[in-house]
């Protein structure tokens, strides 16, 4: 993918401030709700499906991973849908780590990454101007629309004062939002963390910038077989929207209150292709596996 050529990461490197993981939350194509995805993972499902929330009829691609409407409707309105979905999956983090309060909210942090951002708004703004000739935006399109929405959105609703911002890397966004907000604690500068990512790609212009491209998998009939990337005969990816993110904390934090230890992460590798666009180099995930040991 584009972008994602050029970066690597990985978890693995040892240190005195152990780091663990106490809650996770996700919102997926299969609903709301860590069980719903693991349920459909278990069971062999694919969340792939024709695309409900926009008109595709001008598009060659009519399918991707769609978070169903019911599972989000009506919650945390006045927001892009990339960041209704991470404040919807952050809640369940939370809650399943029993995380409210348990530290200074200057020592909490948010870390978010996305590779999109706020297309949703983005798109709707192009529209309006472009297409239905108006002179005038919605005032909040800007901070709406703006890369680090989702972490602000998170961090200003657990009133979390620590470190706040958004890696923006494609699709190593959240692998880079996690290993960050990991070094964070493990250096000292916060003593939890919510990280993960979020992204909501399906508007009208951004599935056909990625048409142009040529890199979908254009099933329309069969969309659940689409999405085959280990596939010999694969045909190309498939675009799709949801949030998951992890709370992490320090192993101490979490063994005084008894809190329920999830896995710990032990290192973090990062490295740059300096490359290709869009053909990524075995070795630039190489050399990211031999950092984080």
């Amino acid at each position: 993918m584009p972008g994602e050529a050029i970066q690597h990461s990985t978890l693995n490197i040892q240190h005195s401030r152990r780091v663990v993981i106490t809650g996770l939350g996700i919102i997926s194509p299969f609903g709301r709700g860590r069980d719903a995805a693991c349920i459909a993972l278990r069971d062999g499902r694919s969340g792939i499906k024709r695309i409900e929330s926009i008109d595709t009829s001008a598009l060659n691609c009519k399918i991707a991973g769609e978070v169903p409407i019911d599972a989000h409707q009506g919650l945390f309105k006045g927001f892009d849908r990339f960041s209704r979905l991470a404040l919807i999956a952050a809640e369940e983090a939370m809650d399943h780590a029993n995380g409210r309060g348990v530290v200074d909210p200057e020592r909490f942090g948010v870390i978010i990454g996305t590779g999109l951002g706020g297309a949703e708004t983005l798109d709707a703004a192009y529209r309006r101007v472009y297409k239905e000739g108006q002179a005038r935006i919605p005032p909040a399109s800007i901070p709406w629309s703006m890369y680090n929405a989702a972490a602000s959105a998170v961090s200003a609703h657990f009133g979390a004062k620590g470190p706040a911002y958004t890696p923006v890397s494609a699709c190593a966004s959240s692998a880079h939002a996690i290993g960050n907000a990991f070094q964070m604690i493990r250096s000292g500068q916060a003593d939890m963390m919510i990280a993960g990512g979020a992204d909501a790609p399906l508007t009208f212009g951004i599935i056909l910038g990625w048409e142009s491209m040529r890199v979908l998998a254009i099933d329309n009939e069969h969309p659940e077989a689409a999405c085959r990337p280990f596939s010999a005969d694969r045909k190309g990816l498939v675009l799709a929207e949801g949030a998951a993110i992890l709370v992490l904390e320090t192993m101490e934090s979490a063994e005084r209150r008894n809190a329920k230890i999830l896995g710990e992460i032990v290192g973090f590798g990062i490295t740059s292709d300096a490359g290709h666009l869009t053909d990524p180099s075995a070795d630039g995930a190489a050399r990211a596996m031999r950092m984080a040991r």
